[in-house]
């Protein structure tokens, strides 16, 4: 089988990109042809058709008519849409799976796509179908103000990086995908959360068209460590929907380890707050991978993920489950449903800084069920999130696209 994959990116910058790569790995391993389409920066993995790779679309970065002209590309990305024609007739894909491509290549590729009747399916990896925003926040309040796909709200609450223009561009793209059906012309909608594919349903989406079918990792490639319990670990990005600034707080005359590791926007207000409220027990290290987060990982005593958005189906939780550590999470979005309270880690109360200092003196006092509870979140990887699970299912959705 031939599948051709589309996304705004080419390289690991996020969690869908990491789940994209596992995936085409996981299809090369099984004898078949795979090859992507992305826009071009210079971050990117080699890749065979990298030449017809569109310009980035860079709105937010131009400034004047310029501005006008880059509203229009990420809107519709007519570039794009007539390189991916050739590289479609060349490759010919027996099926085209999308990932993020919303304000870079566009639904525009879905036009390409169709118009040679090829079969597409397209991963949900956050809510850019429901939410002109993609994170349902307002405010860094969770919102379902546009819920019915009614997405003039976004407009009203700026809830784009705060930015009446950067939210009526993205609102006219929400608006524009919605009133030609470009999003309908997607075979398959893949929900790797039951949350995630539940708002689907409620905003109108088709019940057959959406497939659940959860991330995964391949566990053969984790070294599990059920012993040490040295501190806690958080790894992931330094935002504000992702709760690192509540997990301070908590963290604030606790006497217990915890190890920071990633990178983002609000790095310099986390690393202000520490000094501030003298966090002695918190250690920034930055951005890791490869070997060093491995051991970041294995030194463990439990992951945390505070998330204060509805998170879809975090990767963080399948890498610590992986290792043997259980996850101390919050109870909003997709996490609940990945985390067995009690069992494979604990839940708290989303944005509650009492609940979550409460759950870690908890979990750090129960070190000798934590063992426990890490064999436990091992067993679930294994069961539900492992990469032949994953691979039957999609190779099942795919056939189910070409039909």
């Amino acid at each position: 089988m031939n599948i051709l994959f589309l996304n705004n990116y080419y390289y690991l910058r996020g969690g869908s990109e990491k789940v994209m790569f596992q995936e085409q790995e996981l299809l090369l391993e099984n004898r078949h042809q795979v090859n992507g389409f992305s826009q071009l920066c210079p971050e990117n993995q080699t890749c065979k058709y990298e030449k017809y790779f569109p310009e980035k679309a860079d709105f937010e970065a131009l400034r004047g008519l310029g501005k006008v002209r880059g509203a229009i590309d990420v809107i519709r990305n007519k570039k794009a849409a007539d390189n991916l024609k050739i590289v479609l007739k060349e490759f010919n894909p027996d099926v085209v799976h999308a990932h993020n491509i919303y304000g870079g290549l566009t639904t525009s590729v879905l036009d390409a796509v169709n118009k040679l009747d090829m079969p597409s399916v397209l991963t949900l990896h956050d809510y850019k179908l429901i939410c002109s925003s993609y994170l349902m926040l307002n405010k860094g309040q969770v919102c379902e103000d546009c819920k019915g796909r009614n997405y003039w709200h976004c407009v009203k609450n700026r809830c784009h990086k705060n930015s009446t223009l950067a939210s009526a561009v993205y609102t006219m793209e929400s608006y524009y995908n919605k009133w030609f059906k470009k999003w309908e012309k997607v075979r398959y909608y893949i929900c790797p959360s039951k949350f995630i594919q539940g708002k689907m349903l409620e905003s109108g989406f088709s019940e057959e068209k959406l497939v659940y079918l959860p991330n995964f990792v391949d566990p053969d490639q984790y070294l599990v460590n059920y012993e040490d319990s040295e501190y806690i670990l958080y790894a992931g990005r330094l935002s504000h929907e992702k709760g690192v600034l509540t997990l301070l707080k908590a963290m604030a005359g606790l006497d217990i380890p915890l190890k920071i590791v990633g990178d983002g926007p609000l790095r310099e207000q986390v690393q202000s707050f520490i000094v501030d409220n003298n966090i002695s027990s918190v250690e920034l290290l930055g951005y890791k991978t490869g070997n060093e987060l491995s051991s970041l990982y294995q030194g463990a005593a439990f992951a945390v993920v505070p998330s204060e958005w509805c998170e879809n189906a975090p990767m963080s939780i399948l890498e610590a489950y992986a290792y043997g550590k259980p996850v101390l999470g919050a109870d909003i979005g997709g996490i609940p449903e990945m985390i067995d309270d009690g069992s494979t880690g604990i839940l708290f109360k989303s944005g509650d800084a009492v609940d979550l200092k409460d759950k870690i003196l908890n979990m750090w006092s129960i070190s000798q069920v934590l063992t426990k509870m890490g064999k436990a979140a091992r067993c679930k990887l294994e069961k539900h999130y492992s990469s032949d699970t994953h691979y039957e299912k999609l190779i099942d959705v795919y056939r189910r696209a070409m039909k």
